[in-house]
C-alpha cells in the first residue's frame, strides 16, 4: 500500500487487504512520519475517506486474500487546526527561515505550487470563481452566505486553510469544516460544479498532473464534511 503525504513523502507498507483502516494508521505513526498526538490526520482513496472498517471496504483489493495489497495511492491529508497561542517573544530569523515561511519545505505541495504566492493565487482565482457559480448561488443558504461574508477575510481563511493542508506553515484560524457547511444544505451537485470550477482553475494555472492530483486529494478530503447528510 502507498501512503502518499502533500509533506512531500511516500511510505510504503506492506498489509494484508483485510487490515483495518486504524491498522495501517497505527504503521504510519510508528514509522514516525507523522507525530498522531500533535497533527490529526485523515487517510483518503479515491475521493473517499478511510474513517472505518477495513481497507477493503474503500475498494483496495490485492490479487488474493492472502497478499499484500496493491500500491494503490493513498493520501494522507491533515485536519485543519486552529492556531496555536502566538509566542511572547520571536527570535530573529534566519534567510532559509524567512524562504521556509514563504516557500515551505523542499519537497512539500506547497513548496511545488510556489508556496504563499502560489497558493494565494490560486485560492484567489478559485474563491471567485466559486462566488460567481450560478449552481452554487442557486442554494439560497450559500448565496445568503456569500452576500453576508466579507469576500477578502474569506479568501483569507480559504488561504490560511490550503496553505495548511499543502504543508505549509500557516494555522486555520476558521471554523471546523463540518461546522462552517452542514447548515448550508449542500447538495452532490453542488459539489460537482463546485469541483468543476477547481478543475478550471487548475487548467488556467496550467499545473502538472502530479500537482493536481494531490490538490485534489486535498479538496476531496473534505466532501464529507461538506456536504449534507440530508441532501
Amino acid at each position: 500500500l502507498k501512503v502518499r503525504s502533500v509533506g512531500g513523502w511516500d511510505l510504503q507498507v506492506q498489509v494484508p487487504v483485510d487490515s483495518s483502516v486504524s491498522e495501517v494508521m497505527g504503521l504510519i505513526d510508528r514509522h514516525r512520519l507523522v507525530q498522531k498526538s500533535v497533527h490529526l490526520y485523515t487517510l483518503n482513496y479515491n475521493g473517499h475517506r478511510m474513517s472505518q472498517g477495513h481497507i477493503s471496504d474503500y475498494g483496495i483489493r490485492g490479487p488474493r486474500p492472502d497478499q499484500p495489497a496493491a500500491a494503490l495511492p493513498v493520501y494522507l491529508i491533515l485536519k485543519p487546526t486552529s492556531a496555536p497561542k502566538a509566542a511572547a517573544h520571536l527570535p530573529t530569523a534566519s534567510v532559509e527561515e524567512g524562504r521556509v515561511r514563504t516557500y515551505g519545505q523542499l519537497g512539500t505541495l506547497y513548496q511545488r505550487c510556489g508556496g504563499i504566492f502560489g497558493v494565494s493565487s490560486f485560492v484567489d482565482r478559485c474563491m471567485d470563481k466559486w462566488m460567481a457559480d450560478p449552481i452554487l448561488n442557486a442554494n439560497p443558504k450559500v448565496v445568503s452566505w456569500h452576500a453576508r461574508a466579507q469576500r477578502c477575510g474569506f479568501k483569507f481563511r480559504v488561504t490560511q486553510l490550503m496553505g495548511f493542508l499543502t504543508g505549509g506553515p500557516q494555522r486555520y484560524s476558521g471554523a471546523a469544516m463540518d461546522v462552517a457547511h452542514k447548515h448550508l444544505d449542500i447538495t452532490p451537485p453542488e459539489w460537482e460544479s463546485f469541483m468543476s470550477d477547481f478543475f478550471e482553475v487548475t487548467e488556467e494555472f496550467q499545473l502538472p498532473s502530479a500537482e493536481v492530483e494531490e490538490l485534489q486529494a486535498v479538496v476531496l478530503s473534505m466532501k464529507e464534511d461538506v456536504i449534507s447528510p440530508s441532501t
